[in-house]
């Protein structure tokens, strides 16, 4: 063993080869248990095989990155399936309750904001405007009323999917906080306060929480994955190599000190006199650890 890396382990030949197995694995077993249409939800926010596979491989490659995911909406150490849909029903039931109360008066300041920004100067407030031809609070309201008949359960609740919410643009596209943030950002508004914090909250949590919270899920799962499949073949990844090496963060008195736990360091700086670092900008901070300490102080 060295740094806790056994003498036998290889290499790994084809990193992407793993973890594309690994994201196929995670899309079969966890997202397609769920219902089609939260599926379907997923995927217009963006999550997909593609994109998970591309995000793990990135993740992986990051030698530097210390993924210490915590979510308080999933347990993230639990089966998808079992949370997802109780997970977009306390979402949205927070969101209705918000949007009683302070629904009408979100849609007022955002006219309120576009006036705002035309005093300023600004003719593009889009999508917002001072006398706006649509009412857009009472189209959600419709669209909640439509699918309380359509949806509307024996226990007399609601429980929308994942593709509903995102397929209502108006929540994504208009009355979603990013959007206000942008305008005023765009007519140079100097400041931004939320008109209504926590009906704005509530609405960009229902629009980004299922999406952000399986997005944790499965990295959780693929990265634990991924260590346990190369432990089972006997391989070690690069960037797992280059970790394992790692000889961590000195406080200032140890820079450049011979340490007990790293033996292989007295070795680097008996065998070479000078080093030489290319292309330094791709040096990532435990390399640089590892030369620094290696090195800085050393004849």
């Amino acid at each position: 063993m060295m740094n806790g890396v056994a003498f036998n382990t290889r290499i790994e030949d084809c990193q992407k080869k793993l973890v594309n197995e690994v994201a196929h694995d995670y899309w079969q077993q966890q997202i397609l248990s769920l219902e089609s249409q939260q599926i379907l939800g997923l995927q217009a926010s963006g999550f997909s095989i593609d994109s998970l596979t591309k995000g793990l491989l990135k993740v992986d490659s990051d030698t530097s990155l210390d993924l210490n995911i915590e979510d308080q909406d999933l347990d993230i150490s639990q089966p998808l399936h079992n949370q997802f849909e109780s997970l977009v029903q306390r979402k949205w039931d927070t969101f209705c309750a918000e949007w009683r109360e302070k629904g009408s008066y979100l849609e007022e300041g955002l006219c309120s904001l576009a006036s705002d920004c035309r005093s300023l100067g600004a003719n593009d407030t889009k999508p917002f405007s001072p006398k706006p031809r649509i009412n857009r609070y009472e189209a959600i309201n419709i669209w909640i009323e439509n699918l309380k008949i359509k949806i509307q359960d024996k226990n007399n609740t609601i429980t929308p999917s994942y593709l509903a919410i995102r397929k209502q643009k108006l929540l994504g596209k208009y009355f979603h906080p990013l959007i206000a943030y942008e305008v005023s950002t765009r007519c140079s508004v100097e400041k931004l306060s939320l008109i209504s914090p926590n009906l704005q909250k509530s609405i960009a949590e229902l629009w980004e929480s299922p999406a952000k919270g399986v997005w944790k899920h499965a990295l959780h799962w693929c990265t634990q994955e991924l260590t346990k499949r190369r432990k089972k073949h006997g391989v070690i990844s690069f960037g797992g190599l280059i970790k394992a090496l790692d000889p961590g963060e000195p406080v200032k008195e140890e820079v450049g000190s011979l340490r007990k736990d790293q033996p292989w360091i007295h070795d680097l700086r008996n065998r070479y006199r000078v080093t030489l670092i290319d292309e330094f900008q791709d040096t990532d901070p435990i390399q640089w650890r590892i030369f620094r300490h290696a090195f800085a102080n050393s004849p």
